[in-house]
């Protein structure tokens, strides 16, 4: 339910993107509404995929993340390593990861 909502309001927004003359400034929020909105939409995913699960025990156990490094996966390392520098939690790499892809 949730994304029939959030597509429709992005539909919305994108419609009063397209169709009226507005400020330069309100064309950029209605933009920035949308862009946040489709944004939004893997932060809802929990349990989603057959691997999200182990994901989240190599994002939450150093161990399990050093036999990456130790198989020579330096990107996807220092790629997990990077968000949780930041700090952010496994939803906040889902999150990101989700765009990315």
């Amino acid at each position: 339910m949730i994304y029939i909502i959030i597509n429709t309001l992005t539909t919305i927004f994108l419609y009063l993107y397209s169709s009226y003359k507005y400020t330069p400034l309100s064309r950029l929020f209605i933009g920035g509404m949308c862009i946040f909105l489709i944004a939004l939409l893997p932060a809802f995913q929990y349990g989603v995929g057959t691997d999200y699960f182990s994901y989240q025990n190599i994002y939450n156990n150093a161990n399990v993340l050093d036999t990456f490094y130790q198989n020579k996966e330096y990107l996807f390392y220092a790629y997990v390593k990077f968000f949780q520098f930041l700090g952010g939690g496994f939803k906040t790499f889902v999150i990101y990861t989700s765009l990315l892809q």
